[in-house]
């Protein structure tokens, strides 16, 4: 099992604490788990490596 994890840059959690001043603003968007992982970004949290691999899948292009 690998023990290296992954900080989420600032242009990410820039974009990730946007995501949540629109959800605040219109009162709307996104699911509780996707709440959870934005404010883990805006927080700069490190990934581990199953995680970020998740978000590799989740925005990488088709």
């Amino acid at each position: 099992m690998a023990s290296w994890s992954v900080k989420p840059t600032k242009k990410i959690a820039a974009n990730a604490k946007l995501g949540l001043e629109l959800r605040e603003r219109f009162n709307r968007g996104g699911t509780d788990i996707g709440v959870n992982r934005a404010r883990q970004l805006v927080a700069q949290e490190r990934l581990s490596p199953g995680r970020h691999q998740v978000h590799v899948q989740l925005f990488r292009p088709s």
